[in-house]
């Protein structure tokens, strides 16, 4: 899938910026690999509403995140995990393998709807 052409933020672009981060980027990678291009990833996990509505005319069939959260199955947003720097085996089995506590995920879920929401 797409991530954009510039591995610039998604968050608040203008009309322009979306063409070429969401449009023809994809153009472009569909052109070169020969597969449709379906699904993007957010450049550094960074949306906003409009960004989402943005993707959503682009016509993706599905968007990832770096919300660090587990993916629903057939959703249209995409959580994922990015292994970052300060990542070790414990935070690897902690925020990934194991199931979160509810509080980390009712956390998780206020972020997700803020990105979602501004």
């Amino acid at each position: 899938g797409s991530h954009g052409m510039d591995h610039a933020s998604w968050r608040r672009m203008d009309a322009l910026t979306a063409m070429r981060e969401l449009v023809e980027a994809r153009d472009r990678l569909v052109a070169t690999v020969g597969a449709p291009g379906t699904e993007a990833a957010c450049p550094r996990g960074q949306y906003d509403r409009r960004a989402l509505q943005q993707l959503r005319q682009a016509g993706y069939d599905a968007v990832h995140t770096s919300d660090r959260a587990r993916a629903s199955a057939g959703a249209w947003l995409q959580p994922r995990f990015s292994v970052l720097n300060d990542d070790t085996a414990a935070t690897i089995q902690r925020d990934v393998l194991a199931p979160p506590p509810a509080a980390r995920r009712l956390e998780r879920s206020a972020a997700r709807l803020v990105k979602r929401l501004r």
